[in-house]
Parts: C-alpha cells; structure tokens; sequence
C-alpha cells in the first residue's frame, strides 16, 4: 500500500488505511499516489449508486489530482484515478449499506468528503436514511433524468454524464486499475 507523504504529515498512518473496513472487510486495493511537486493534494471523492430489489447497489471511490496540460497552455486539468469499487450482494438491506458507507468515512482518507448519492430509483426516503446517519460526508444527493438539461444540486441528465466520462476516456484523464472488478 502506497500512502503519499502529504497525507503521512497530516496524521494519516498506514495503520488507519488498514484499519479502514467496509463490510467487514480491510479496503483492499486502495493506493494513494503523491500529486507532483507543485500541485494540490489529491481530493477524494465517491458516487453511490442505490439499487433496488433487482439491481445491485455500487459504490465507487475516486481520486481528483489537477495536471498542467502542455497542449492548452498548461492549463490545470482534472485527472481521476478509480482507487476501489464495492458492490453489496442483492437483497441487502438499506440501512446495512448506510452502516458500511458509515464506517467507511468515519476516518481518512474519505472523512469530509464528497459523497454523491443517484437517488433516481429509490427516492428521498432512502437517501435520507444517509443524511440522518451521520455521515462525515458532504452528501449531494442527484437524480439522473432522460433530458438535456441539469439542475445544479438537483438533476442531472444521462446524456451529460455518459459525456463527461466519454470525455475523460478520450482524453486518457480517467484510469481504472485492471485488478478492480
């Protein structure tokens, strides 16, 4: 497991990445690259997708770094790194995923971070189980509709986000390790 000097200055220790658990589980696969000299740490942020009786719920753990880019004028440009991805067995219960979720930002490197919920399917009921738990998330609940345009906060349409990951594909500014599922 490779932990980046910037997160060993402020208190993160090998033993917290380890002691880290999501479904009883240690956060296997999770690496940390140092951003370059020069450039911000890297931000951390996670999606979860709720399903419902017959689809699976996912979640997905992101790492942001910004690079210059030397073809735009070494415009800062967002790079994302998919550090771990979890689904839960069908069936499982709502409130037991909200526990997971729970402990899993309860301590670095996720602690106080963005915590982005598809609240299409199952509703605000659901989500608000999220919010009342506790969470040390910044929670942004998000319903992805079939239209062209978003709502901040709110509404995002799918044509927008297939794009936005299209984007960062093409632009090789999106990696998924090979050893994820």
């Amino acid at each position: 497991m490779i932990i980046p000097e910037h997160l060993l200055r402020n208190g993160i220790t090998e033993g917290m990445f380890m002691s880290a658990r999501l479904c009883g589980r240690p956060l296997d696969g999770i690496t940390f690259s140092q951003p370059p000299m020069g450039e911000p740490p890297a931000a951390m942020f996670a999606g979860l997708d709720l399903g419902q009786a017959q689809d699976f719920t996912a979640l997905v753990i992101c790492e942001r770094t910004m690079k210059a880019d030397p073809a735009k004028g070494m415009r800062q440009e967002p790079h994302l790194a998919v550090r771990h991805i979890h689904r839960w067995q069908l069936g499982t219960p709502y409130p037991a995923i909200v526990a997971d979720v729970k402990e899993l930002y309860a301590n670095p490197p996720l602690q106080r971070t963005t915590l982005a919920i598809d609240r299409t399917g199952v509703g605000r009921a659901v989500v608000d189980q999220f919010v009342a738990a506790d969470i040390r998330a910044a929670i942004h609940p998000w319903t992805i509709t079939f239209g062209q345009g978003s709502v901040a906060g709110h509404s995002v349409a799918k044509i927008e986000l297939v794009g936005a990951v299209q984007t960062l594909l093409g632009t090789k500014r999106l990696k998924i390790a090979p050893s994820l599922p």
